[in-house]
Parts: C-alpha cells; structure tokens; sequence
C-alpha cells in the first residue's frame, strides 16, 4: 500500500475556506429562498418571478 501523501497546511486551510464559504453561500441563498417565499406566497407566473428574482442588495452580498 503506498505511503501517506504529504499535503501542505496552507492548502488544507484553503480547502477548509472553501468548504466553509460554500456552507455559507447554501444558508444565504436558503434564507433569501425563505424570506421571497413569505413575500411572495401565490403560485401564479407573476409570484414566481417576483420570488425568484433577487433584490440587488442581495445578488450583492454573493
């Protein structure tokens, strides 16, 4: 069986901010997803629009 690769710290950090950034991204955009919902409760073409279509205030902060 071969030997352990050896894996640089520095890259382990940046593969551990990847994880956490991608973590934080899925809880932002399902927060959002939730408060467009409340605002936006109807299942006709128009509420689905509005509920999909994201303030800039928010497409800023991704």
């Amino acid at each position: 069986m071969p030997d352990a690769l050896d894996v640089r710290d520095d890259l382990i950090d940046l593969q551990r901010a990847l994880g956490a950034a991608r973590a934080a991204l899925v809880a932002y955009s399902g927060q959002v997803d939730a408060e467009r919902r409340e605002l936006f409760p109807g299942t006709g073409d128009e509420q689905i629009v509005e509920r999909r279509a994201w303030p800039e205030d928010q497409v800023a902060r991704l």
